[in-house]
């Protein structure tokens, strides 16, 4: 799971570009609904009441898992760089794992309440 194969090197390079790309998209568009779309001035009322549609969670939660994957994916290729031995990349490459998905669950229990107010 942790290897650097030539094809999961490849994989998580393409990845990385994808995301960008995605990201991109959605950060456009969270900016435009949050900043031109809400009603000033925006609350957390508010921001619950939009979090009522089942779509803008999925949303949110791609959007919270591409800048997860994409951030630490880019750590990960710069500590790859400077890391001399297969057993620090590895090591790393592993934490880096735990705080992505410790990170995501805290957005998850974040999020998912926001869903039920009001």
């Amino acid at each position: 799971m942790f290897g650097r194969t030539p094809r999961t090197i490849g994989l998580a390079w393409l990845l990385q570009r994808v995301s960008a790309v995605v990201l991109a998209v959605g950060l456009i568009a969270h900016f435009l609904v949050l900043h031109f779309l809400i009603e000033r001035p925006v609350t957390l009322d508010k921001v619950a009441d939009r979090l009522k549609a089942p779509c803008w969670v999925t949303f949110d939660l791609v959007l919270l898992a591409l800048v997860l994957y994409h951030g630490l994916n880019g750590v990960n290729n710069i500590l790859a760089d400077y890391a001399p031995k297969a057993g620090t990349r590895a090591w790393t490459r592993r934490v880096l794992w735990v705080l992505g998905i410790a990170a995501f669950a805290f957005g998850v229990v974040i999020l998912v309440p926001l869903t039920k107010k009001l």
